[in-house]
């Protein structure tokens, strides 16, 4: 009991997490499911800053420095060289350019469907009405993605929607969706079918998507009355808690898992890209075919990270210290300088966005 009194804080953000990993709340994008609004004003970081925020905060460092101290643990060493011999297994066994082309084929059924059902840009709530060049934007998008060579030009067509939308609903709003500037530079970079370049494809697709799950997370935090119709429309998903106390730690379970997806390089690694996109495949189950459609990219990517393994980033905070425990120590102030970070961009960049309009 002792124990536990010590360890509470961190008891209490493990066992959220573990609670927070069965409810699809967690990563059902509100914006496709309740109402928003982007131009209400966020709460206040006083507001935000709150006991509870703190003791999660604090929860939420200890697993981040738990995590990335395992990762160079000795029985993890053994575990990771392990697994990196089953990846060059299994890479031996598939065709040389399968990443590439998983992520290709995946883009390319995303926007099939998303040309099917029509009016929609990106993802569901960017929407246009009787737009002849954005149809035609997505059916060349598809045309270009049947090929390697060809899919650079996909990669300038969804630039170019990502532009369209940010000029449409707002830079702030498309800060959502860094991801689609990821997978676009991804196939350009892919297309010139060039291992060097491929490579720095991969640096900045796992960026994107671990930016836009951080940026995400910040939302959560300030504007949690977002999601409090789809708790109250499903109870269960809030595990119990108040709809504030709720969002807040499924912010920081976000903003840990996105934050480790560039920050360790070996069984958390694994842990966390397998266990987002398998999260992010349990949400379909109570959100349907819309969320399936929105979330088919990054599941599809989160998937073949696994596979391709740490990249540059990784490898980058894998070797800042000789030491496990310094290491994992610089991991978790550069955790912490991340959160303030994010924090800072969120009000800037909506601050400047307001200014503009």
């Amino acid at each position: 009991m002792e124990v536990v009194k010590k360890y509470r804080i961190l008891f209490q953000f493990l066992y959220g997490s573990f609670l927070l990993l069965l409810s699809s709340n967690l990563y059902a994008h509100v914006k496709w499911f309740a109402p928003y609004d982007v131009s209400s004003a966020p709460r206040g970081v006083s507001e935000v800053l709150t006991p509870y925020f703190i003791s999660i905060l604090l929860g939420s460092v200890a697993v981040v420095f738990m995590i990335a101290w395992m990762d160079r643990s000795q029985w993890a060493l053994a575990f990771n060289e392990r697994v990196e011999q089953y990846r060059d297994h299994l890479r031996g066994q598939l065709p040389g350019d399968f990443s590439t082309r998983a992520i290709r084929y995946t883009l390319l059924v995303f926007f099939v469907c998303v040309w099917a059902i029509g009016g929609v840009i990106l993802t569901p709530e960017l929407k246009y009405e009787n737009s002849l060049l954005i149809g035609f934007i997505h059916i060349a998008i598809i045309v270009s993605l049947f090929t390697l060579k060809t899919s650079r030009y996909a990669g300038v067509g969804i630039l170019l929607l990502w532009l369209y939308s940010a000029y449409h609903y707002g830079f702030f709003h498309l800060s959502d969706y860094v991801i689609f500037i990821g997978l676009a530079l991804f196939v350009i970079y892919a297309s010139f079918n060039r291992p060097s370049l491929e490579a720095k494809g991969f640096l900045l697709l796992y960026v994107a998507i671990s930016i836009t799950l951080q940026w995400a997370s910040i939302e959560k935090f300030v504007y949690p009355q977002w999601s409090f119709p789809i708790i109250e429309e499903r109870p269960y998903l809030s595990l119990g808690l108040e709809g504030n106390d709720f969002m807040m730690l499924a912010g920081f379970v976000e903003f840990a898992f996105a934050f480790l997806i560039v920050a360790v390089s070996g069984v958390g690694f694994i842990v966390t890209t397998l266990g987002l996109a398998f999260i992010f495949m349990l949400a379909i189950v109570d959100f349907g075919k819309i969320d399936a459609i929105g979330h088919m990219a990054i599941i599809g990517s989160l998937l073949v990270m696994t596979l391709n393994g740490p990249v540059k980033i990784n490898l980058r905070f894998n070797r800042m210290h000789s030491s496990a425990i310094y290491n994992a120590c610089i991991t978790t102030l550069i955790y912490c300088a991340s959160i303030a970070l994010f924090f800072a961009l969120y009000y800037g960049v909506r601050n400047a966005w307001m200014m503009s309009i």
